[in-house]
């Protein structure tokens, strides 16, 4: 009777006893497979994220970096186009400005003739009019001439050169009509005024008191005369003043040159 009761007892635990046995086995490879899997699901996030910054953020950064380069560069190269723009403008300012200085006696006939050495040569020679050296330059020979040497100018780039070239060229131009109309005038004035304009001299002129005084020598017809006389050269020296005037004119013209290259 206790031998079966046993045997029952032994039968009843046997199955349970085979399923705590088995258990232990399968849990033990899921708790070894299952942080092998976390630490590779951890290690190709690492290279996921490694591959990213490589291939993403760190060529986006050095972009960044270089674009920023630039931008500091061209900032540079701005200031420097600026100041070299500036510097340009004050050279070609400057080569126009020796350009009108040597002109303006070259071809305005500043540059008279020496004259006589002696005393005695130097009473018996006529004194030649200023107007006959103003008119007897050849204002476009001279103008062309000057150019070519004027060693400033030929600093200027092409496109101002051109432009100078066409601006001389209208210059010239308009002083050879001012100079054909004033020669006319010139030719027009007589050897002597009349009586009404001899009068007109303003009497402050150290002339007209030259006169005055050597009236006292010569008489008064003949100092009329001459009064008359002084009045047509004093004609003829204002038209030619005003001829010569217009030169000058002309040439500051050009240093106001709007300088088509300067345009936006």
């Amino acid at each position: 009777m206790l031998r079966s009761k046993q045997k029952r007892i032994s039968l009843h635990k046997l199955p349970v006893r085979s399923l705590t046995s088995r258990s232990p086995t399968a849990g033990s490879q899921w708790d070894v497979w299952l942080p092998r899997l976390s630490h590779f699901a951890q290690f190709g996030l690492f290279l996921f994220t490694v591959g990213s910054l490589y291939f993403t953020v760190i060529p986006l950064y050095q972009k960044a970096v270089l674009e920023e380069a630039i931008a500091k560069r061209e900032i540079e190269l701005k200031a420097l186009n600026d100041r070299f723009d500036a510097a340009y403008k004050r050279l070609r300012a400057s080569a126009v400005r020796d350009f009108q200085m040597l002109a303006t006696p070259h071809c305005a006939g500043l540059y008279n003739p020496p004259r006589a050495a002696t005393l005695q040569a130097s009473a018996a020679e006529e004194r030649t009019p200023r107007a006959v050296f103003v008119f007897s330059v050849d204002v476009r020979s001279c103008l062309t001439n000057v150019a070519s040497e004027t060693r400033a100018l030929s600093d200027l780039s092409a496109a101002d050169r051109r432009q100078f070239d066409e601006e001389l060229s209208k210059v010239i131009g308009r002083l050879e009509a001012k100079k054909a109309s004033a020669l006319e005038e010139y030719s027009k004035i007589p050897a002597e005024l009349t009586d009404a304009e001899a009068e007109a001299l303003p009497a402050d002129s150290y002339r007209v008191r030259h006169l005055e005084l050597m009236a006292r020598v010569r008489g008064r017809e003949a100092m009329r005369l001459a009064r008359r006389r002084l009045a047509a050269d004093l004609k003829r020296e204002e038209v030619g003043s005003d001829y010569e005037r217009s030169i000058t004119e002309e040439l500051l013209v050009l240093r106001r040159t709007a300088w088509r290259t300067d345009s936006p």
